[in-house]
């Protein structure tokens, strides 16, 4: 008698499915952080051709205070054409802030919460994979039962509950247990490394600066998913070898 399909396959279908739509909201969200850091860029230029008609002791006396928007300029020198000067070199002090935030700020945080969600997809299904096996091999241990949790409980569960063939010395799984550590610095520590240890352990995936911030960027987010899909893959084909050879209707 033929074995009835495993009900783990379709997750890995969907598994993969969410991963690409997840992809193409970090392509979105690239391309849009992207324009808008041309569209001030260009204001920036526009401002500066602007300064150029000033002249060049007025530009100095502007330098001292006009980022902090407060111009030291003798009041009876400003004439209006000299308040609109004023305008626009304050202007382009705005947008030089934005652009600034933009690159670095606004967008590493935009990248930990993109990634931060696509680990949270991995892991669902990983552990749904994993629970799903349990029914699959009628096995009364579930995920749950084991000492971890998230990922860690999934991957040990398949190996010392499901017995698939082991997982962890792989290329695939040593690198899903560095994105692990990773996902808990953004989880638990706003993104910085405690010690030199984390720094280490992550600094193959993301770059991290002087202070110990990851500096995560749409192109790790990228990767995460790519690095999902390989684990999944070995997976797939791990636990489908298992069940070929080892019916659940064998099981206990």
């Amino acid at each position: 008698m033929t074995a009835p399909t495993p009900s783990y396959c379709p997750l890995f279908t969907a598994f993969n499915r969410t991963l690409d739509i997840q992809g193409s909201i970090i392509d979105l969200l690239d391309r849009l952080i992207t324009a808008h850091i041309g569209d001030v860029e260009e204001r920036i230029k526009l401002a500066l051709s602007d300064l150029n008609t000033m002249d060049v002791d007025f530009q100095q006396s502007l330098k001292q205070g006009v980022f902090t928007g407060i111009p030291k300029v003798p009041l009876n020198v400003i004439t209006p054409e000299k308040f609109e000067d004023i305008r626009r070199l304050m202007e382009q002090g705005d947008a030089l802030n934005e652009l600034y935030h933009t690159r670095t700020v606004y967008s590493h945080y935009i990248c930990d919460s993109l990634l931060l969600t696509t680990y949270a997809i991995a892991e669902r299904y990983l552990l749904n994979i994993a629970e799903n096996c349990q029914q699959d091999y009628g096995k009364k241990i579930s995920p749950c039962d084991l000492d971890d949790s998230g990922v860690v409980a999934a991957i040990n569960y398949l190996e010392k509950v499901i017995e698939i063939d082991p997982v962890q010395p792989c290329h695939q799984w040593g690198q899903f247990f560095r994105w692990n550590k990773v996902r808990n610095i953004l989880a638990h520590n706003h993104g910085q490394c405690s010690n030199g240890r984390e720094r280490n352990a992550v600094k193959q995936l993301i770059e991290v600066d002087k202070n110990g911030f990851l500096l995560t960027t749409f192109d790790n987010c990228r990767r995460f998913i790519e690095d999902s899909k390989d684990l999944s893959s070995k997976l797939e084909s791990t636990i489908t070898s298992k069940y070929s050879s080892l019916p659940p209707a064998s099981t206990n």
